[in-house]
């Protein structure tokens, strides 16, 4: 949670206060159970059907590190849902606290930065089918991921600094404390560059290159006449589709409010307890429904109920690369 030591001190706000963190406390603690209980064994699933039951291909290595990813992260969900059952009294102590900050952003980096080289793939995949093939293997696709799970690290490695579980009001609350202390406003350029710089790099510019080698997909299997671009590569665009529709919000509300809190000239604002712990648990839905909907794009409901999941799993992540129908080999090298 992003907010600093506020500077307003009165019965009035600590009234609105204790509202806001009433109103949003359920709502909050409904979306993450349901996280928790979808994510768990949703995303074991895929870790298990990938990583043991299906052959690994170029492409399904990064859906097995985006799962890999979420996994991590829904582990740490019950410890939210304890804290806002308490109010927002953190009973987990620092380390906890730091932990739980630095494992969400990385889920929020490394899943982001998957999508994209899932996208860029399929690109390359349609634009450059001989040249790419020749030079696309697996080997490349671990050392893709190993690259992404280490610049997600080094990206949210800050957050371990500035994460801290301090008593505010009578509670514990952890949350990303920026200002060190009240009076000293030296520090308001770290709030916003750390906001800004999460937007811009695991939001906006990747799903800017999403949306682009998308485009470039669509024209190009428009061009060759092989069909609905919408239903090549399915499982990609879907994933990508619930992506954009949980993270737009969070990253919308985090980018108003850190403008809002500095004319307010108090971060810790009841605004940011009423909307902020809905629009992060929105935003982590993300990492429970993935699975989901690898099983509805492997098949429809009826014939999922009578195919084994392996069945389901296989079909989900065909690649049907278009490089490989009649007529695209002859493409652009």
């Amino acid at each position: 949670m992003v907010l600093a030591n506020c500077s307003i001190n009165t019965k009035d706000f600590l009234l609105h206060w204790i509202k806001a963190v009433l109103r949003s406390s359920f709502a909050f603690q409904a979306i993450s159970i349901l996280t928790f209980i979808l994510g768990v064994p949703g995303n074991g699933l895929v870790l298990w059907m990938l990583g043991f039951r299906l052959p690994l291909t170029e492409t399904t290595v990064f859906f097995l590190n985006l799962s890999l990813a979420d996994f991590l992260y829904v582990l740490f969900v019950p410890l939210r849902v304890v804290y806002s059952n308490r109010l927002f009294d953190w009973p987990f102590g620092e380390f906890l606290c730091k932990m739980d900050f630095f494992v969400a952003f990385i889920n929020m980096h490394a899943s982001i930065f998957f999508l994209a080289m899932v996208s860029a793939d399929r690109c390359l995949l349609v634009t450059m089918p001989v040249w790419y093939r020749k030079r696309r293997s697996k080997r490349f696709s671990y050392m893709a991921c190993i690259l992404v799970w280490l610049l997600s690290i080094v990206l949210c490695s800050p957050y371990l600094l500035f994460s801290s579980a301090q008593i505010m009001f009578n509670k514990t609350i952890c949350f990303i404390n920026y200002y060190p202390t009240v009076e000293n406003t030296a520090y308001n350029w770290q709030e916003k560059t750390m906001v800004l710089v999460r937007f811009l790099i695991a939001f906006f510019i990747p799903i800017i290159m999403i949306i682009s080698c998308y485009i470039i997909i669509g024209l190009r299997v428009r061009r060759m006449n092989l069909g609905n671009p919408a239903r090549v590569y399915r499982i990609a665009i879907v994933t990508v589709l619930a992506f954009f529709i949980n993270w737009t919000p969070y990253q919308i509300f985090s980018i108003i409010s850190l403008f809002q809190n500095v004319k307010l000239n108090c971060s810790f604002h009841p605004s940011v307890f009423i909307g902020y712990p809905v629009v992060y648990a929105f935003a982590y839905i993300n990492s429970c429904i993935n699975p989901i909907l690898y099983v509805y794009v492997g098949g429809g409901f009826t014939r999922k109920l009578l195919q084994s999941l392996v069945a389901v799993f296989e079909k989900a992540f065909n690649e049907d690369d278009l490089s490989e129908r009649k007529g695209l080999s002859g493409g652009c090298h």
